[in-house]
């Protein structure tokens, strides 16, 4: 439900990555949650902002302030050239609202029917959840996940080179031209890095 992915072919390729590639896709995954976090904390009407700049374009509405993630996930999929889209739902679980970020396929269409091929859907809120494996479980995050299938269609379906080093500078440059565009700043390096230090020292790892 917070993790799902519907093909089973796909599925144990993303979990295998998750066990092989780890390394990899945390280096993706850090540089998301730190863009979401700085985000979030900048200003009050930046979530929206962002999220509608990169769906709608100039125009911005502030329902889009909790499309934050969908929206770097679709900044992903874009530098990575996937053939998806990524889109968004909310689902009430008893008395929860859960966000979840959908990755449609823009190659495949159901026999039939006007739309596109769900490829996998995971909440926003990177919550811990098991994965089971018939033989063990492995433990990992929603966001992590996400990027997980993401990667795995880059390197093993359609074969390309991943070079994340270069995926992650990429992905930094365009965020960060994205909100100095929005805000009208020169840079938003320095204060990117103040918050990785506060973050980590309410962590405790500093």
């Amino acid at each position: 439900m917070f993790l799902v992915i519907f093909d089973e072919k796909l599925q144990r390729d993303v979990i295998e990555a998750i066990e092989m590639s780890s390394s990899d896709i945390e280096k993706i995954y850090s540089a998301v949650k730190k863009w979401i976090d700085f985000i979030y904390l900048k200003n009050l009407e930046l979530p929206a902002k962002f999220a509608s700049k990169v769906f709608m374009g100039d125009f911005w509405d502030y329902s889009m302030e909790v499309r934050v993630a969908p929206a770097i996930f679709q900044i992903l999929v874009d530098l990575l050239n996937l053939p998806l889209w990524v889109s968004w739902a909310d689902m009430e679980l008893e008395s929860e609202i859960i966000r979840l970020v959908i990755l449609y396929s823009s190659m495949s269409k159901i026999s039939g029917i006007p739309g596109k091929v769900i490829v996998a859907q995971f909440s926003d809120d990177d919550r811990r959840i098991e994965i089971s494996t018939g033989s063990k479980n492995i433990s990992v995050s929603t966001l992590f996940g996400g990027i997980a299938v993401l990667y795995v269609l880059k390197k093993k379906y359609l074969r390309h080179k991943v070079d994340i080093d270069d995926i992650v500078n990429k992905l930094n440059l365009t965020i960060e031209g994205i909100i100095n565009e929005i805000l009208g700043e020169e840079s938003v390096e320095e204060e990117l890095t103040d918050l990785e230090a506060e973050l980590r020292k309410e962590l405790g790892e500093l």
